[in-house]
C-alpha cells in the first residue's frame, strides 16, 4: 500500500475518533403513562459519558434530535439539570443541524440511520454551552446529564391510537474538523445512542 493512501487511511481513523460524541441516552422515566388529547408527557432523560477515552469523550454541544408521529413536541429544559458537567446551560433548536443529521450516514446509531426512517417530524435541540471535560476518567462514568422533553398529545387523540417517538443523542463538534464557526458540517456531529417509545392516548 502505497504511504499517501495509508496516511489517509490514518487521517480518516482520526477524524472517525475524534468525533465519536460524548454523552449517550441509557436510561429515560415518561410521565403520566398514558395521555388524553392535548395532554403533556414529560420524558426524563439520562445520558451518560461514552467512556473514559480522550478520544471518545470531549466538551462538545450534546445534542438530541427528536423524531414524532402523531405527537408533537411542546418543550425542552435546560441541559445538565443536576449541574454535574457544568450546568445547568440553556438549550436552543437549530434546523440546520437537523438537516444535516437528516443526510445518509451522519447519524446512525447500531445500523439505524436517521435519514432512512420515515413518518416522523425532526427537530434538533442542542446546548448553549459546550458540556463534558476531555476524557472524563472512571470516576466520572456514573455522571448523569439529564434533560427533559415535553411531548403533547394532539387535539383529536383516540384511545385506540398512539403517539411515537424515536430520540438520537449526539454530539456537535464545531471545531477544528470544520470551515465554518457556527455552522454544522460534516465530519463535526456524531450520534451515540438512540431510544424509541410510544405513548398510548385515552379518553379524558
Amino acid at each position: 500500500m502505497k504511504r499517501s493512501r495509508v496516511w489517509m487511511l490514518l487521517a480518516l481513523f482520526a477524524v472517525a475518533l475524534l468525533t465519536s460524541g460524548c454523552f449517550q441516552i441509557r436510561a429515560f422515566t415518561i410521565t403520566p403513562k398514558s395521555l388524553a388529547a392535548n395532554g403533556v408527557a414529560q420524558v426524563k432523560l439520562s445520558l451518560y459519558p461514552v467512556s473514559t477515552s480522550g478520544f471518545d469523550t470531549q466538551r462538545g454541544y450534546v445534542v438530541l434530535l427528536v423524531g414524532t408521529g402523531n405527537i408533537d413536541y411542546a418543550y425542552a429544559s435546560n441541559f445538565d439539570l443536576t449541574g454535574n458537567w457544568g450546568g445547568p446551560v440553556g438549550k436552543w433548536t437549530n434546523d440546520a443541524l437537523r438537516d444535516l443529521m437528516l443526510v445518509g450516514g451522519v447519524c446512525q446509531v447500531g445500523g439505524i440511520d436517521a435519514a432512512y426512517i420515515t413518518g416522523l417530524t425532526w427537530r434538533a435541540v442542542l446546548s448553549t454551552a459546550r458540556l463534558g471535560v476531555d476524557g472524563p476518567g472512571v470516576g466520572r462514568l456514573n455522571d448523569v446529564l439529564r434533560v427533559n422533553l415535553g411531548l403533547r398529545a394532539p387535539a383529536d387523540a383516540a384511545e385506540d391510537e398512539r403517539g411515537n417517538v424515536l430520540v438520537f443523542s449526539g454530539v456537535w463538534d464545531d471545531g477544528p474538523l470544520g470551515t465554518q464557526v457556527g455552522v454544522p458540517e460534516a465530519g463535526e456531529v456524531a450520534c451515540t445512542g438512540l431510544i424509541f417509545f410510544s405513548i398510548p392516548y385515552r379518553d379524558a
